[in-house]
């Protein structure tokens, strides 16, 4: 049987197309291991997924309550303080790149998420080449953390 990543090669042989369980992956991001992610997952299952477009909320209070996401808070970012919330949909354009001074923790559900991130240094005159895009396949279950200034 084929996996998703796989599937997803073959259907876009144009695209870098790797795993965040890659090497590549490496300058971006890296794998958060020992975290209990089960309730984070029945809770990200239970958000709603439009049938067209994204919906986005920023901070979830059900989410953010979470005992994984105080172990996050504390192991990844000091203790400080965080906001976690949720990006659904169906995403078919790469016309935006965001980066942040700290890092993002990234997780999914489903059949997981195709992350495209570059370095801060292929901005060239306030452009993104997208030639210059890596995407990352971030299966479901696998939490990630997303370096500082990696736009994604």
């Amino acid at each position: 049987m084929k996996s998703i990543l796989d599937s997803l090669r073959e259907k876009n042989p144009h695209l870098k197309l790797f795993s965040v369980l890659e090497a590549e992956f490496a300058p971006y991001g890296c794998v958060l291991k020992g975290y209990d992610c089960a309730a984070l997952a029945a809770a990200l299952e239970a958000t709603p997924i439009p049938e067209q477009g994204n919906s986005y909320l920023a901070s979830c209070g059900d989410i953010e309550a979470l005992p994984v996401v105080d172990n996050i808070a504390g192991l990844v970012f000091g203790a400080m303080p965080v906001q976690a919330g949720y990006c659904n949909g169906h995403g078919f354009t790469l016309n935006a790149e965001e980066y942040h001074k700290c890092s993002e923790v990234n997780f999914c559900t489903g059949d997981g998420a195709v992350l495209f991130l570059a370095k801060p240094e292929d901005v060239k005159e306030r452009e993104l080449d997208s030639a210059d895009v890596l995407a990352f396949y971030l299966p479901a279950g696998v939490l990630v953390e997303i370096y500082p200034r990696v736009l994604h």
